[in-house]
């Protein structure tokens, strides 16, 4: 797993991104229970979100919203790009078409 920071004007995300070939992995002790306290304290204007490559699923300190297949910004090829394809951007953020 990779903890980053992402701009999405104008706000700054934080994105746990795991390897594709463990993808429960963040479930797991004490994984899971880090992500958890991370988005009890992540402030109001950011998301926390775990991407499993296109997979995204938003951690709220309520729950999880799974997002799907969602393209991921900078990636090339085929498969992004037909994803690209059913999103459009708007001023809070993608949604799909």
């Amino acid at each position: 797993m990779m903890l980053t920071a992402e701009a999405v004007d104008p706000d700054v995300h934080v994105v746990v991104h795991v390897d594709p070939s463990l993808p429960e992995r963040w479930r797991e002790a004490p994984f899971r229970e880090d992500i958890s306290a991370l988005a009890r304290e992540i402030p109001d204007q950011q998301r926390l979100f775990v991407r499993i490559k296109y997979r995204l699923i938003e951690i709220t300190a309520s729950g999880e919203i799974d997002h799907g297949e969602v393209p991921m910004a900078g990636w090339t090829g085929e498969k992004n790009a037909s994803l690209a394809d059913r999103f459009r951007r708007t001023s809070t953020g993608f949604v799909r078409r």
